[in-house]
């Protein structure tokens, strides 16, 4: 890899956009369509208006929906960005994988084995770039594989947007892949400056400085790596500094306030698509990587398998708008996104994952209910300490054992058992009435460890090594809440 622009911006060898189109199938629904994946990083589905937020809160996210099909159940494969990514862009769940934070100040990386979705899609003569906000998403641990350029510098989607622009000029008519990510939604929350001053006339309590600050300072000063970076943020907007229900509420406005100043980086983006012609002729995806708590089970952040982190946005734009504002209830695994997008475009052939597409469904054909698996950590280590299977109507979890447990989330051991239907929120745990779906899905737990052993050891995924941490890394990180004590 050459490195072009210091920390973050890597040329990888090869380009897509000029041969490989003979491994395109030319019967796909879209064949040799573009492709853009934007993952908007800590966004619960409800944090969507029209989807549980108020009005306002995301107008060009919601009329995107409208132009889109909509999954209202799709579920993230962990609480943990880097695992989650790891699955959208391999279509493995990280039980399999084996993407995580790991002890020592190391992360563990994608296996080699295991071809990526820029991978597959640079084979078939696209074109491929990722823009993203780095932290986690970096080259050493396998994000950057198959991408013809891979931008990781902390910008937000507005401070790649020039960038974006001349990829996109250079690429002409070819075929491409662009991954665009930001943490603009994550801790610690920064709203614009215009949204925040109504939030604060209202409000007088232990965040209200910090907050007024956040929104005056730039998104890489906050949460990027770098030498401008303000230092122990996070701590500021802390939820554990919170001193009364007021504070606690306060947290969430202003979380939705950043969600408002991500809708309007998200727009800037869709309108620079626009502009470009691409819009029209695009698979454009919308989703996350997880969402966040606001001390619904009596804590902030995203550090369990509850729904308000598991649930996340998924919107499909398809070409000319096709399935516009379809919505779809049934569970959407994103074990699933990788092979539905290859499947779209062609490009499946010969390409084994752990998900299956539903390329058929995103074309008008019902959606089957499958269980959704996410993984739990509790401790830095690769491999998950719990698990959670959810289906539409129904959710197990098998919590971390207690030595590993998080002050707060003991409550759930050994396991938990919600009716979704009846108890959307999940506060009552029916685990101990042992009913036929809670036994079910306990089968269906003990079949799917069966085969994410075998899949393990297919990619040698067992064996994979750590990539070490540098100090300016884990600094990143403890800047926006990872590798804490509580953490």
């Amino acid at each position: 890899m050459l490195v072009l622009a210091a920390p973050a911006l890597v040329l990888t060898a090869g380009c897509g956009g000029d041969g490989g189109g003979d491994a395109l199938d030319a019967d796909a629904p879209f064949p040799r369509a573009p492709i853009v994946l934007i993952s908007l990083d800590t966004l619960r589905a409800d944090a969507l208006s029209g989807f549980g937020a108020p009005a306002g809160v995301t107008p060009r996210l919601t009329a995107f929906a409208e132009q889109s099909v909509a999954f209202e159940t799709a579920i993230a494969a962990s609480h943990h960005t880097a695992p989650s990514h790891a699955t959208m862009l391999t279509g493995y769940s990280p039980f399999v994988h084996g993407v995580a934070l790991g002890a020592q100040r190391t992360l563990w990386r994608i296996p080699d084995s295991m071809p990526t979705l820029a991978d597959v899609l640079r084979g078939a003569g696209y074109a491929t770039a990722g823009f993203t906000d780095g932290v986690q998403l970096l080259p050493g641990n396998g994000f950057a594989r198959g991408f013809d350029i891979y931008d990781y510098r902390t910008t937000t989607l507005d401070g790649k947007l020039d960038d974006i622009s001349a990829w996109l000029d250079e690429t002409g008519e070819a075929p491409f892949f662009l991954f665009a990510h930001t943490y603009r939604p994550h801790q610690p929350y920064r709203a614009p400056t215009d949204l925040i001053m109504p939030l604060i006339e209202h409000y007088d309590g232990v965040f209200r400085q910090a907050a007024l600050r956040a929104s005056k300072l730039s998104h890489s000063q906050v949460m990027g790596l770098g030498p401008d970076r303000v230092k122990d943020f996070h701590a500021r907007l802390a939820g554990r500094l919170a001193e009364t229900d007021r504070d606690r509420e306060f947290m969430h406005e202003l979380y939705l306030a950043g969600v408002t100043g991500t809708d309007r980086e998200f727009g800037r983006l869709l309108d620079l698509l626009d502009r470009h012609g691409v819009l029209e002729r695009a698979i454009v995806i919308v989703t996350s990587d997880h969402g966040e708590a606001f001390f619904e089970h009596g804590h902030d952040s995203h550090a369990d398998v509850y729904d308000e982190i598991l649930r996340v946005p998924l919107l499909v734009r398809l070409p000319d708008g096709t399935g516009a504002s379809r919505r779809v209830v049934e569970t959407f695994p994103s074990v699933n996104l990788m092979p539905t997008l290859l499947e779209l475009v062609g490009a499946r052939r010969g390409v084994r994952t752990e998900g299956r597409s539903v390329a058929k469904v995103l074309l008008g054909a019902e959606m089957q209910d499958q269980p959704a698996f996410s993984a739990w950590w509790a401790s830095p280590s690769q491999w998950p300490d719990g698990t959670a299977v959810r289906t539409r109507d129904y959710k197990r979890i098998e919590a971390p054992p207690r030595k590993h447990s998080y002050a707060g989330y003991r409550a759930l051991s050994p396991a938990a058992f919600f009716e979704i239907a009846d108890d959307p929120t999940e506060q009552h745990n029916l685990a101990e009435q042992a009913s036929p779906e809670f036994l079910r899905l306990g089968e269906v737990l003990a079949d799917a460890r069966r085969r994410w052993k075998v899949m393990r050891t297919e990619h040698s995924a067992d064996a994979q090594d750590a990539a070490p941490m540098t100090d300016e890394q884990a600094e990143a990180l403890q800047a926006i809440g990872y590798m804490g004590e509580d953490r």
